[in-house]
């Protein structure tokens, strides 16, 4: 089951209730572009570090064997890296449609 429990209010008014989880590294630059751009759209997240042993096998009890960060869960929708960054910029508006169809899901 799907917990929602996080507040995002869209530039366009919708409310989203999602369970979003930033999966990151210290000292991560693009971890920082990520978060940052959740924190200026008002989501709240979990913040989750991809050198732990127990994320790690969370991650890969998800099907997750990537170990580039960040990674992103929004609802049940996982994002890698290589999704979130393309051609080296972060993908705005990639997480905004994840977010509005996790929403309406």
């Amino acid at each position: 089951m799907n917990k929602k429990v996080y507040i995002f209010v869209h530039p366009h008014e919708f409310l989203i209730l999602l369970k979003t989880t930033v999966f990151t590294t210290p000292n991560c630059p693009n971890c920082k572009l990520l978060k940052d751009f959740l924190e200026k759209l008002g989501i709240l997240y979990d913040e989750k570090n991809l050198l732990d042993l127990d994320v790690q096998t969370e991650l890969i009890m998800m099907d997750i064997f990537t170990m580039s960060a960040p990674i992103l869960k929004i609802g049940k929708r996982i994002l890698t890296f290589k999704e979130l960054f393309e051609g080296g910029k972060l993908n705005e508006k990639l997480i905004i449609n994840v977010l509005e169809a996790e929403e309406n899901g």
